[in-house]
């Protein structure tokens, strides 16, 4: 009985996590292979609650993911990030009920622009979902959202994970 409850407990705490890449334009594969971004520009519209910083620490996080890539190419890219949404659960509801709490969510619209010809050659949408339960009471919940926020712009704009 106690080997169920922690199966369920586990699949529980794993399915309450999720960053999913939605393509809406695909990026030509040579492209892909050869990108290097040169320009990045993160708007957060009035209409998307969040820290004052948000889009200074969204893109100081993009920027990281992308540099954990280590990649460096001839087809330079202007990424263009538009938060959509951004929900987190604060940290005294977190703490008094948990899970209960809900998740915390972000998401991006992210448009890649080819600089030599300043076509977009690329577009999707990140989102990020997450669940950390009470656990959440022990890290900065907003900075770790936007840290797998921006991981998924990263897997979407290079179609890896980092070495």
């Amino acid at each position: 009985m106690l080997r169920l409850l922690a199966v369920v407990l586990l699949g529980a705490v794993l399915a309450g996590c999720s960053t999913s890449v939605v393509t809406k334009q695909e990026m030509p594969s040579e492209i892909r292979a050869d990108v290097k971004v040169a320009e990045l520009k993160v708007e957060v519209p009035d209409h998307v609650a969040g820290p004052a910083d948000l889009g200074a620490r969204f893109e100081d996080a993009v920027r990281k993911a992308i540099a954990e890539r280590k990649r460096e190419g001839a087809s330079e890219v202007r990424l263009e990030l538009t938060v959509t949404r951004f929900e987190v659960v604060g940290q005294g509801m977190r703490f008094f009920i948990g899970a209960f709490a809900g998740a915390n969510k972000m998401a991006s619209m992210v448009s890649v622009v080819d600089l030599k010809t300043e076509s977009t050659v690329g577009k999707f949408i990140v989102e990020r979902e997450a669940n950390p339960g009470g656990y959440g009471v022990f890290y900065d919940q907003a900075q770790a959202t936007i840290e797998a926020t921006a991981d998924g712009v990263a897997d979407g704009l290079f179609g890896t994970k980092p070495e």
